[in-house]
């Protein structure tokens, strides 16, 4: 069974969030800034470092022609990210993925893409250097979300995240940890995408925190029932939900 505290809450994010918000752009910036996304979702699916660096050539090639564009520039933050995943110094590299994504909201500070992708940030900086640094960005991390989920009501992904720091962090007065705000954020996010297994699996978690068994029995009949899609944990998070089932019975 997979251990799905924050830090691999986040890891699976990575993993699964490679969809974006609607670009508003002209159109050869928008036709290339598609081609990038679509190149990038290729690593979603074999996670080969070639397909992310083609997919930034793409970016530096439209950063020339169109320089100062908070869509490219935030899009080159989320390459970085992932090659910083694998590289010496995380975070060296993912302190460099920050600054494009910083750009891009100086340049669009209503970027619901670039709100999200600082609190991935945030918070992977924050577990590499340790406990005590995590806490303190656990503020942060939250407010990107919640500017996020103001400006784009339909970002799933941030309310799954959000969801989980609230599940996760500590309570007062370490912290705000707050398992029935966990519980709100994890139904919205499976309101807005309900055949997500990822998002289904946080909701049973947030009830099984609150020791409310029988809507948690609930969720994981409906994990249960659910076909398999293309999330790459799917037939992990049904076997799971369904030898937790098997100890309600």
């Amino acid at each position: 069974m997979i251990k799905y505290g924050f830090k691999v809450v986040i890891m699976l994010v990575l993993l699964m969030m490679v969809g974006t918000i609607a670009v508003q752009a002209s159109d050869s910036l928008t036709d290339k800034l598609e081609l990038s996304d679509t190149v990038f979702q290729k690593y979603n699916v074999d996670l080969e470092e070639k397909y992310l660096l083609e997919s930034l050539e793409i970016l530096n090639d439209l950063n020339k022609a169109f320089p100062n564009n908070g869509q490219v520039v935030w899009r080159m933050g989320r390459i970085h990210n992932y090659l910083a995943i694998n590289s010496d110094d995380k975070i060296d590299g993912w302190n460099k993925a920050k600054s494009y994504v910083e750009q891009s909201l100086e340049l669009e500070a209503n970027e619901p893409n670039a709100h999200f992708w600082m609190a991935v940030l945030i918070g992977q900086i924050g577990q590499e250097k340790g406990i005590l640094t995590s806490l303190f960005m656990l503020k942060p991390m939250r407010e990107h979300l919640e500017r996020t989920i103001e400006i784009e009501p339909l970002f799933d992904y941030a309310y799954y995240l959000i969801a989980t720091l609230y599940m996760d962090a500590p309570g007062w007065p370490l912290s705000f940890g707050d398992k029935k705000k966990a519980l709100s954020y994890a139904k919205q996010a499976v309101d807005v995408t309900p055949d997500s297994f990822e998002f289904q699996w946080g909701l049973y978690r947030a009830y099984n925190n609150l020791n409310n068994k029988k809507e948690a029995k609930k969720v994981l009949e409906t994990i249960v029932s659910m076909p398999l899609n293309n999330e790459s944990l799917a037939p992990q998070i049904k076997k799971d939900a369904e030898e937790a089932l098997a100890k309600f019975n």
